[in-house]
């Protein structure tokens, strides 16, 4: 949606698009007089169209009552990055769980529920529970099949940069190199 550019943008800026993110966050999409664009937060646009004045280096337009899709101009407060990420850390939602593997329990931030359905206690009972589920779902890795550069048999008890099934298979490929002639012609 287009809307006004203000006085403070006028001079850089012909026009004006706020988009709305996946978020969900507001964005003003400024397109400049030689049709290249800036980017920034709706809320910052409105804040600085209002007081007429640059952010510093350092700070952030932070949503007092935290819905970041309120624009309001007495909603925002110039905040600085470092206050603005104690502000979000403390409101932050914890749930109680109990591991699945050792059974202690353990506090888990509620938003990463939907993404880890499943949480354990540790990187090491997680390592665990995922085994675990791999042998119930069957889904064991199979090996990879390996098979001779010369006869083209599989190759029993394959260890890691084996390319022959046999010492005589790779006798004969040697040979096979030796005839062959080189890039200038000579054997």
């Amino acid at each position: 949606m287009e809307v006004e550019v203000s006085d403070f943008y006028k001079n850089e800026f012909k026009k004006v698009y706020i988009i709305t993110n996946k978020e969900p966050r507001r964005m003003a999409c400024m397109i400049r007089y030689d049709n290249t664009r800036k980017v920034i937060s709706y809320a910052k646009y409105l804040y600085t169209s209002y007081y007429k004045c640059e952010i510093p280096e350092g700070y952030d337009i932070d949503h007092i009552n935290n819905d970041r899709m309120d624009d309001r101009i007495e909603n925002l407060q110039i905040l600085s990055k470092i206050e603005n990420i104690r502000k979000s850390h403390r409101q932050k939602e914890y749930v109680i769980l109990e591991c699945p593997i050792c059974h202690k329990m353990f506090q888990y931030e509620k938003r990463n529920l939907s993404s880890h359905p499943h949480p354990c206690c540790s990187r090491k009972c997680g390592g665990k529970y995922s085994h675990i589920t791999a042998k119930k779902n069957n889904n064991s890795k199979e090996k990879k099949k390996h098979f001779c550069e010369q006869c083209g048999k599989e190759i029993e008890k394959y260890t890691g940069g084996k390319k022959f099934c046999s010492k005589e298979c790779r006798e004969e490929n040697r040979k096979l190199k030796r005839q062959q002639p080189n890039r200038d012609g000579s054997l």
